[in-house]
Formats: structure tokens, sequence, C-alpha cells
């Protein structure tokens, strides 16, 4: 899969050539409210599950609306800066689904192997077995304890 990604990224990402005459400045705020609305709305997607009364939980729908509402409003600034963070014309490229489908390719790639190396690890070097790796995982990582268990026993 690495090899696929390598060939995709020779193939695929366009080469930046143009030469650096001037320092831009950097949209901070831009920046804010991109980190701000991408950090909410990803919590709200993760936290809803188990919150206690789900997706009608008032934080969870706090977060949702904080969320769309900073990406849209970071858009809404990108289409008017002289000097924006991310420029809306990198859309309009014809290689840019290829780039993103290259992004994706290599991200699935590290995150598979990375899950397979953690589950390798638990098995070889602390002698758990597969039940027990899974324990592992569901008690720290989806911040639900196992069935019949609890976080502090």
């Amino acid at each position: 899969m690495t090899v696929c990604f390598v060939v995709a990224v020779y193939f695929f990402v366009p080469n930046d050539a143009r030469t650096v005459t001037r320092r831009e400045p950097i949209d901070w705020f831009g920046a804010l409210l991109v980190s701000a609305g991408l950090c909410s709305f990803c919590f709200a997607l993760t936290d809803a599950e188990t919150s206690p009364n789900g997706w009608a939980t008032s934080y969870i729908i706090v977060a949702l609306i904080l969320g769309v509402v900073c990406i849209g409003l970071f858009i809404w600034l990108q289409a008017r800066l002289k000097y924006p963070l991310m420029p809306l014309t990198i859309w309009r490229y014809p290689q840019f689904p290829r780039v993103i489908a290259t992004y994706f390719l290599g991200f699935t790639t590290f995150a598979g192997v990375l899950v397979f190396n953690y589950t390798l690890m638990w098995q070889l070097v602390f002698g758990r077995n597969a039940v027990g790796v899974w324990w592992f995982r569901e008690m720290y990582f989806d911040s639900r304890p196992p069935y019949g268990t609890s976080h502090y026993g």
C-alpha cells in the first residue's frame, strides 16, 4: 500500500516551482477559525454517542452549530482576504481531486499500519491475546468500558 502511495504522489501531486519574492502575512484569525470549527465539529461527532442524551445533549448541539458556523465564516473570510490561508481557487485545479485521493490513500495506509502494529505489539510484547487487545482498545480509546467492567475496577 505504501508503494502505491509513493507512486501516486509521484504522478499526481503537481510541481510547485514558483519563486517566493516576498513574505506574505499569515491569516492567524483564519487559522483560529478553522481550528476551532474543525475541533468543535469533530468533538460533536465523536462525543454524541457517549453523552447523556445522545444528540439531544445541549453541548453537542452547541458544538455542532459552532463548528459549522466557524467553518462557514472561515470560507467566507478566505474569499475576501488579499492573502488567504487557503485560497479558494485551489478547488478549481483539475489535479486537486487526485491530490485528495492520494492523501486519503496515504492516510489510510498510515492508519492501517498503525492499528496493525499496535495490535501486534500488545500481542507479542505484552503477551495479550486478541481478546485482551480488544479489551484494552475498548477501555482506553472508546471512552466506554467493556460490558460488565468499569474504568475504576
